[in-house]
């Protein structure tokens, strides 16, 4: 069995601005389970969603579609790669692959659809 890489409330990486060290933001109740090289699941509770409160679980596999950016629109293409510390994910528009680590792939697909980010997509540039 592959090993899996558990990780209680998904914290983001201390930050370096105009010489202040800021520190980790922690999603307390949001939750990964890593299996490098098959899957990433995601998983708890996002107190923050617009509706007042979100639970969910969702897993990504390797071949799947996942957002790695977004402005207007959402960027998102085809997981190639799952590491015990980042999602890698090819850019067909601009063949080249984008890595986020664990914190901001949580962040940009606990809760994403790609049905409705290709509607949104087609409705903004109309």
């Amino acid at each position: 069995m592959a090993n899996v890489i558990r990780i209680e409330n998904i914290s983001s990486k201390p930050r370096k601005s105009n010489g202040v060290v800021h520190p980790p933001e922690v999603k307390t109740g949001q939750h990964v389970e890593v299996t490098p090289g098959v899957s990433i699941r995601l998983f708890g509770h996002n107190p923050n969603h617009i509706s007042g409160g979100l639970d969910y679980d969702v897993t990504y596999r390797i071949g799947d579609e996942a957002e790695y950016d977004s402005f207007n629109l959402s960027y998102h293409g085809r997981i190639t790669k799952i590491s015990a510390k980042c999602v890698y994910i090819w850019n067909d528009m601009y063949n080249k692959e984008s890595r986020l680590d664990l914190y901001k792939f949580s962040w940009r697909n606990h809760n994403w659809n790609l049905a409705k980010a290709v509607k949104e997509t087609l409705e903004w540039m109309d």
